[in-house]
């Protein structure tokens, strides 16, 4: 099958009609896709994965990885109080896996119509690794920045974190102890619509992606607060047992996985304390206080070392 024949199925699979199309003037099949104007703050958002460094395809279908990649770009959108509308795909792939290319594209096709979110264009290169990058094109009434946390506000989350590296955890060790927690790390599902709910009261917001407390510390540091975590509320949260249970079994700190873990995209963040976050899909984790010595606190346990993934 020849680039052409390629691109030609891939427009196939994109050619659904997203809950934005009014908005699509010019869609795949030009050299650029054109979207109307909108008297609305545009959101622009990417992210890169790499075969070996992001997923290893011994653990996830080509399906899954194009879904979590694509989720990845929409949990970003909604983090800064946004909704997704459009979605731009460039990969990479060895040549004669023109079947690997077409099964990425059906994962992030499902994943984006979960939101009603289109694929408009892209652009496809050879490689000797799968290479996936994509862009999300959302809008925003008012946009949600890491720099908005106040004193006195209420640190709160859309549900546990710590699944996905849980997940991760398992099948380094070959061990199939939980579904849901290899599951959660083959295509997290982020609640976007909980996401869209917190946008409309929240004063900060971040997708957790890189680990609990890492983005709560982007949260801190940019408003230049100090946020309070309390375990003992996170404790309280849907799940916390059956993680914690999981841990015991395969001799792993649940709180590691709960506090520095990435990947789950669940949302963090800062609500005003007298609001009703319980009904938006949110949980009361913490509060956010003066600044301290730290931008952190951990209530009654020590801050580890690392607190999130890093890149480099």
């Amino acid at each position: 099958m020849n680039e052409s024949e390629i691109l030609e199925r891939i427009a196939t699979i994109f050619a659904r009609t997203g809950s934005h199309a009014q908005d699509l003037i010019i869609g795949i099949g030009d050299d650029g896709a054109v979207i109307a104007p909108t008297n609305v703050p545009l959101i622009l958002t990417t992210d890169c994965a790499i075969e070996g460094v992001h997923f290893r395809r011994e653990w996830s279908s080509l399906r899954e990885i194009g879904a979590k990649i694509a989720a990845a770009n929409l949990a970003d959108v909604y983090a800064m109080g946004g909704v997704p509308k459009f979605l731009l795909v460039a990969a990479a792939i060895p040549k004669g896996a023109s079947d690997e290319i077409f099964e990425l594209a059906e994962g992030i096709a499902a994943e984006a119509d979960l939101v009603g979110a289109q694929v408009i264009g892209g652009d496809l290169s050879s490689s000797e690794k799968i290479m996936i990058t994509i862009t999300a094109v959302g809008t925003t009434a008012k946009p949600i920045k890491r720099s908005g946390a106040k004193v006195g506000d209420v640190v709160v989350v859309t549900g546990l974190t710590g699944w996905s590296k849980a997940g991760l955890n398992l099948l380094q060790k070959g061990l199939t102890n939980s579904d849901k927690a290899i599951s959660q790390f083959k295509k997290p599902n982020p609640p976007y619509s909980n996401a869209e709910k917190m946008g409309k009261i929240a004063y900060s917001m971040c997708d957790v992606s890189d680990g609990l407390l890492s983005e709560a510390k982007h949260i801190a540091k940019a408003s230049e607060v100090t946020l309070e975590i309390d375990p003992e509320l996170i404790s309280k949260l849907a799940g916390f047992s059956e993680l914690a249970k999981l841990g015991g079994e395969i001799s792993s700190d649940h709180w590691d996985w709960i506090l520095s873990g990435g990947e789950d995209h669940q949302f963090l963040a800062t609500v005003p304390a007298d609001s009703d976050y319980e009904n938006h899909g949110a949980f009361k984790i913490g509060a956010v206080k003066s600044r301290g010595k730290t931008y952190l606190e951990l209530v009654g346990r020590e801050l580890p070392n690392e607190v999130g993934f890093s890149h480099f």
